[in-house]
């Protein structure tokens, strides 16, 4: 995560462009597209859909990849009932105050000569 407010500055630009290709990728891809191709629910194509999100990011750990899958839920059903741009702003928002969160959370804790927090 960014150490400086000028790095925080990028990263949150930066959510911009990341959840539009995973919103594209993971709602309008993996649940509209079927739900058309198919003429079903895309209600049917959401949990599916989360559990390859979660999948995606279990580098993060295993509770990245839970937290990344129920976040796959919600954004799929706010894909579902409000359409993709609803998706990406809420996807947005979520990792820019996630980053906010962890940047405050990090700037306030101790921090030995290497940059890194003391144990």
């Amino acid at each position: 995560m960014p150490e400086t407010r000028s790095e925080l500055g990028w990263v949150l630009g930066g959510f911009g462009v990341q959840a539009s290709a995973e919103e594209v990728y993971f709602r309008a891809a993996l649940v509209g597209a079927p739900a058309t191709l198919l003429s079903a629910s895309g209600w049917y194509f959401v949990v599916p859909s989360a559990v390859l999100f979660g999948l995606v990011h279990v580098t993060g750990g295993k509770t990245e990849s839970l937290h990344a899958s129920v976040l796959g839920v919600v954004l799929g059903a706010v894909f579902v009932v409000a359409g993709i741009l609803a998706a990406v702003v809420v996807h947005v928002l979520h990792n820019q105050f996630s980053a906010i969160r962890e940047y405050y959370d990090e700037s306030s804790a101790p921090r030995s000569s290497g940059g890194t927090h003391e144990s």
